[in-house]
């Protein structure tokens, strides 16, 4: 709905202004998509949705700890606002007290403790009747949902209501443009990028009957709190419970006997046992996987929460401008891909972030190509396709100076050896304030990265061991053609075999999460490509000196942003075989660390 309103809205605006009559017909565009949308979306019912239509007890031990989780957070936003100042500060923290942290650490503490207890009805995730009756829950409902956005949101929020005036300078400058169109319906000369925030921002304060000043505060972080715990709830119920899941052990690595031999025995790895390990499939009521259902549905559940334990990731969408907006999008799409095979809604949602910022929907459409094209077979188009992909982003550049006669970018080969020299690796960094909390907080902020990287190469080197167990399973199934005939029958038949059950698989999959897995790492890889050629082939000459690398810089961030799901793999793998009273105390102090980092500190800290 979003994205029809910002295209809607972007192509009135160069085609002739947004006026109140545009503004009309806007909604009404918006009120039919939503009919639409509901009529298509009308087969979804409670079990779908994660939520069991039979109502359950909720035992008073559930009750108290959400009464004291929006205890703590009430107090916690009342905590801000008492703390509130219009003075210059570089930092937040400079008048928030650090009894805050204890109160966002307790609310924290007290939402993974209903995520944990979940599995026993009535604050969390799925109700009594469906871990009784051994089902795997479908996904994450309201009663989660809901205390973790408000959550995501006091995170987000932080300089928003410490500082009433606005925070940065960037907001202050976009403000006054979206104030200039909501007036007059346009603004010359009209601006060739960033349109797609302002027409959003004008339109829901005619529509809203709210100022434009506040519509743009609370733009990104609100949509932000709702938007990404609701996106990455619907990934992980889908892509975890897939058979084409990298977590997922090799249960069945068989290969049958060739029929001419008269034999139909499978040969099974010593991995089959008929269960994925950590990873149940259904179970009738008192099988003996039903304890291990619940489990599986906790470590879900925290999982889903530790997108929040990433400063790099929430430091964007702690202030509303056209980068962070496009940024969300695109989070929301990345997830979005593999819950929602429709490509008119993907390229919704592609072309809306194009409008908001070219520089973030470039790699949104060039995912969307590279999934287009992953299935198709031919090599040479392929490796074709992603080399004109590398390059768009630095050609898009090249092509922008030559008709912007504010950017004058020009092709210096002679700058690539002199940034390769310039790359450097810390390892593992350490920083000594002699001053343990801080030292560790810092520690922490300072090897985020690495910790990212960690869990991302976690679910790879998995896939990797899965693709070496099943190259395993062909050469054990062209062996046990030997006994049958030549060495060259047996290496066909056994080929002819595996090939055929391999498309069967690819054909019954093509829409399984493996599939779009390649596609984030596929898109990762050439958005690095593109940040190689555009900081050591580009000469960004009309900026400052130390501001030079910082287009090169984004591309880098938009592609680790493709890395997430990746992260969010790793994580719940290494959850879901750690003892939960330790993941409850290692993301507490993760997101609490993380909110600290996520604003400036204070240079003296």
């Amino acid at each position: 709905l979003l994205s029809v309103i910002i295209i809607l809205g972007s192509l009135f605006f160069y085609l002739s202004a947004l006026t109140n009559g545009v503004i009309i017909f806007m909604l009404a565009i918006a009120l039919v998509f939503v009919v639409l949308k509901m009529k298509s979306n009308v087969h979804l019912n409670a079990t779908t949705l994660g939520v069991d239509s039979t109502p359950s007890v909720c035992p008073r031990t559930h009750i108290t700890i959400l009464i004291s989780f929006f205890l703590l957070l009430a107090a916690a936003f009342y905590f801000l606002t008492t703390h509130q100042t219009t003075q210059a500060l570089r930092s937040p923290w400079e008048v928030v007290p650090f009894s805050f942290f204890f109160i966002y650490g307790g609310t924290t503490l007290l939402l993974l403790v209903m995520s944990m207890r979940g599995d026993t009805g009535g604050v969390g995730l799925i109700t009594r009747n469906a871990s009784e009756h051994g089902e795997v829950p479908q996904g994450a409902g309201p009663r989660i949902l809901i205390p973790l956005s408000i959550l995501t949101f006091l995170t987000l929020s932080v300089s928003l209501i410490i500082f009433p005036l606005g925070s940065g300078f960037d907001p202050f400058i976009h403000q006054a443009t979206e104030k200039i169109i909501a007036a007059t319906g346009t603004i010359t000369p009209k601006p060739l990028y960033y349109i797609g925030q302002y027409t959003l921002v004008v339109f829901l304060s005619k529509i809203l009957g709210v100022s434009v000043i506040w519509i743009d505060k609370l733009l990104v972080p609100l949509l932000a709190s709702i938007f990404l715990p609701l996106s990455i709830s619907s990934w992980m119920n889908r892509i975890v419970r897939s058979a084409g899941s990298p977590l997922e052990t090799i249960a069945d690595a068989s290969m049958e006997r060739n029929e001419r031999g008269g034999e139909g025995k499978t040969r099974l790895s010593d991995a089959a046992s008929g269960e994925r390990k950590g990873f149940p499939r259904r179970a009738p009521s008192g099988s003996p996987t039903r304890e291990r259902v619940s489990m599986w549905g906790s470590a879900e559940r925290m999982t889903i929460l530790s997108f929040l334990l990433l400063p790099f990731l929430l430091t964007p969408f702690t202030t509303t401008t056209p980068y962070s907006l496009a940024l969300l999008f695109l989070v929301v799409l990345i997830f979005h891909v593999t819950c929602n095979t429709k490509h008119v809604t993907n390229l919704l949602l592609a072309t809306a972030i194009i409008f908001i910022h070219p520089i973030v929907g470039i790699p949104a459409f060039i995912f969307l190509i590279v999934k287009f094209f992953q299935k198709i077979k031919n090599r040479w188009v392929l490796c074709t396709v992603y080399c004109v992909l590398s390059i768009a982003i630095p050609a898009a550049f090249l092509l922008a100076s030559q008709f912007s006669s504010q950017i004058h970018i020009t092709f210096a080969p002679q700058n690539f050896w002199t940034w390769l020299s310039s790359l450097e690796w810390h390892g593992i960094y350490r920083e000594n304030r002699f001053n343990a909390p801080l030292d560790l907080l810092y520690f922490y902020g300072f090897n985020i990265k690495n910790i990212f990287w960690f869990f991302v190469l976690t679910p790879l080197i998995l896939q990797i061991k899965r693709w070496r167990q099943s190259g395993a399973v062909l050469s054990s199934g062209i062996a046990d053609q030997s006994g049958h005939g030549s060495a060259d029958e047996a290496e066909s038949d056994g080929r002819q075999a595996v090939s055929e059950r391999a498309g069967r698989a690819n054909e019954a999959r093509e829409d399984a999460p493996e599939w779009h897995q390649k596609s984030y790492l596929l898109t990762f890889l050439i958005l690095l490509t593109s940040y190689v050629l555009m900081s050591g082939f580009l000469s960004f000459n009309f900026l400052i000196g130390y501001e030079q690398a910082d287009y090169a810089k984004r591309v880098l961030g938009i592609a680790q942003l493709f890395l997430l799901p990746f992260f969010l793999l790793g994580i719940h793998w290494w959850f879901s075989r750690i003892p939960r009273t330790a993941v409850i105390l290692l993301l507490t102090l993760g997101i609490t660390a993380s909110l600290f980092l996520a604003y400036p500190q204070k240079v003296d800290s």
